[in-house]
Order: structure tokens, then sequence, then C-alpha cells
């Protein structure tokens, strides 16, 4: 059986990993939101020169 100790490390360690996999997913989706507003800002651009454009 583990010790009382052992546990406690273990739930440590445990929670360490889960803020550290929590901190990496948000920075991710900072990155992807960022990418995502200027894809929507360069469509925004095309399209609004698209409609400039006399045909």
């Amino acid at each position: 059986m583990v010790s009382e100790h052992a546990m406690l490390i273990l739930m440590l360690l445990l929670a360490v990993a889960v803020v550290i996999l929590a901190t990496g997913l948000w920075m991710y989706a900072r990155k992807v939101d960022a990418q995502l507003k200027q894809l929507s800002r360069c469509l925004e651009e095309g399209g609004a020169a698209h409609q400039a454009r006399p045909e």
C-alpha cells in the first residue's frame, strides 16, 4: 500500500501537471484565436476590394 506521504506527493505532481496542461491549452487557444482574427481581417479586406472593383 502507498504511504500517505507518497500519496500527497503524487497528488501534488498531478495538480502541477494539470496546471501545466491548462496553461499550454490556453496559450494554444490564444495563438489560434490570433490566427483566426488575422484570417478574418484578410478575408474582409479581400471582400471589400472585390466589391469596390467595377465589373
